[in-house]
């Protein structure tokens, strides 16, 4: 399968995040995002469609109950945290939550880039096509 073509959920409430975000992705030449900055529309969208990737926030206690469920659910196979929580309880929290990656506000676009890009090596039917088709500029 085509990279490019996984589904990728972004919650995040701050638009211009989700704007940034999304930005980098197409940039990547990613077409299939779904934006949502709500949990309860994540749960909705995730009833819809399967999706290879969710990129979230983490802020607290209810976030580590809702990524343990999606993880334990199978609905996501990774996801990658990008708060700014820097506590090391809280990244710890996430950790245990199942996260796949933890990505610190703010950061830049190489580094969205390359935690989505090792996040993709995770996804059974996407990791054997992933240097075919993304490679170095």
């Amino acid at each position: 399968m085509d990279p490019k073509k996984a589904t990728i959920l972004l919650l995040d409430n701050d638009s211009k995040h989700r704007s940034f975000i999304r930005k980098s992705l197409v940039k990547l030449g990613f077409e299939n995002i779904t934006e949502v900055n709500s949990r309860a529309l994540a749960e909705a969208q995730m009833e819809k469609q399967d999706f290879s990737i969710l990129l979230t926030e983490f802020s607290d206690e209810s976030d580590e109950a809702f990524i343990s469920k999606i993880k334990e659910e199978g609905h996501i196979p990774v996801v990658i945290v990008i708060s700014w929580e820097s506590r090391k309880e809280r990244v710890v929290a996430a950790i245990k939550a199942g996260i796949d990656d933890y990505i610190l506000k703010p950061h830049t676009e190489v580094t969205l880039t390359s935690k989505i890009l090792d996040a993709l090596e995770k996804v059974p039917h996407i990791k054997d096509s992933i240097g075919a088709h993304f490679t170095p500029e």
